[in-house]
C-alpha cells in the first residue's frame, strides 16, 4: 500500500447528510487518526487500483475468478492510457469509518 496515496475523506463520519468529503489527506495519516479514536470515513477505489495485489488480501483469486471471471487480474483493475488516466474495468472501492469515539476524542 502506498501511504503517501492522498485521498478525499470526511473529517466527521457521524455528519448528517455528509455527501461530498471535505478533507483530503495522505492515507496513513486518515487511519492513525481513526486508530486514535478520530471519527474520519472514506471510500475510495484508488487504494486497490494503485495497489491491485491487495485484492490477495481479503479474498483469494481462485474464488472470485471462479465466481466473477478473470477480471481481478492487476491488468483489469489499474487505471489505463497515458498516466492511468482511464479508470480500470473492473473496480473495487473500499469504505472505512470509525463512529466510535476513542480516549482522545
Amino acid at each position: 500500500l502506498k501511504e503517501n496515496l492522498s485521498i478525499p475523506y470526511f473529517i466527521d463520519a457521524t455528519a448528517p447528510h455528509a455527501l461530498t468529503p471535505d478533507a483530503h489527506g495522505p492515507t496513513s495519516d486518515i487511519v492513525l487518526n481513526m486508530t486514535k479514536g478520530h471519527m474520519h470515513k472514506f471510500g475510495t477505489q484508488f487504494l486497490v487500483q494503485t495497489s491491485p495485489e491487495l485484492i490477495r488480501e481479503v479474498v483469494p483469486i481462485d474464488l472470485i475468478a471462479t465466481l466473477f471471471g478473470d477480471y481481478f487480474q492487476p491488468s483489469h483493475i489499474r487505471g489505463s492510457g497515458p498516466f492511468g488516466i482511464f479508470p480500470g474495468l473492473t473496480t473495487v472501492p473500499v469504505f472505512v469509518a470509525n463512529t466510535a469515539a476513542g480516549d482522545d476524542g
